[in-house]
């Protein structure tokens, strides 16, 4: 991300200016998007993909929305000497996935596991005579 627009922004995202938060969210919203799509893909791959990737799209659009407004709520929090803005935004949502994704894919987990289990048993169960 070479783009730097954000330190401009980022006294008066300090004064909680809601300008200011809705510039940088349009401004990043695909760049942390995109960065935490890759990354809820990756641990919905590592289960054995249990969501549709549409469905996990919608969960991934409400992670990045929660990570904007948690990264703006905790802005005091925020050292520009670490590392650039979008990018803490982005651990902001990393922060957030296991809560949303990742409660997302054990459900889908636990209903694909429990589904199967259920056919396996229909499949070895003996005819009746």
């Amino acid at each position: 991300m070479t783009d730097d627009r954000w330190k401009q922004l980022l006294p008066l995202l300090r004064l909680r200016e809601t300008v200011a938060q809705g510039e940088v969210s349009s401004t990043y919203y695909d760049y942390v998007f995109g960065t935490l799509l890759q990354l809820a893909r990756r641990f919905n791959s590592e289960a054995w993909a249990p969501i549709p990737d549409p469905e996990l799209r919608d969960l991934v659009h409400e992670l990045t929305c929660q990570a904007f407004a948690t990264a703006f709520a905790r802005i005091e929090e925020y050292d520009p000497a670490r590392m650039a803005l979008p990018g803490w935004i982005v651990w902001r949502g990393r922060a957030l996935m296991n809560g949303i994704v990742g409660n997302a894919i054990d459900h889908a987990v636990r209903d694909s596991t429990a589904a199967a289990i259920c056919w396996l048993t229909r499949a070895i169960t003996p005819y009746s005579w």
